[in-house]
């Protein structure tokens, strides 16, 4: 009988080597990581059952907000925290939605200059 927690899965009968047949159940495909501003499917990231396969390093982008951001979002961040730095804007005038990732970029920015 099929547990609780396992009634809304896909299923699929297989026949044992010893003859008997038995409900498999099926796991789930891990979705694609996507862009937190533009929905699109990232590129590099490794997902899903291979991820095994690969080492630590192989699977962990290295690039700043890589495997948040897509590269063209990234780079207008970048841009907009470059603005900020130099002064042709400021900080409060900068999207809202944009101001969480270019005070991150400030940060790692002043992080390294002390260097």
């Amino acid at each position: 009988m099929v547990q609780p927690k396992d009634r809304g899965r896909k299923q699929k009968r297989v026949q044992t080597p010893g003859g008997r047949n038995v409900l498999r159940i099926i796991e789930a495909k891990k979705g694609k990581a996507h862009c937190a501003e533009c929905h699109t499917a990232l590129r590099g990231v490794v997902t899903g059952r291979k991820a095994f396969k690969f080492s630590k390093t192989e699977k962990r982008p290295e690039a700043l907000f890589a495997g948040k951001l897509c590269n063209s979002c990234r780079i207008k961040y970048v841009e907009e925290a470059l603005k900020v730095k130099t002064g042709v804007k400021d900080l409060n005038h900068i999207n809202i939605t944009y101001q969480k990732y270019v005070t991150q970029i400030l940060n790692q920015i002043e992080k390294m200059e002390k260097r």
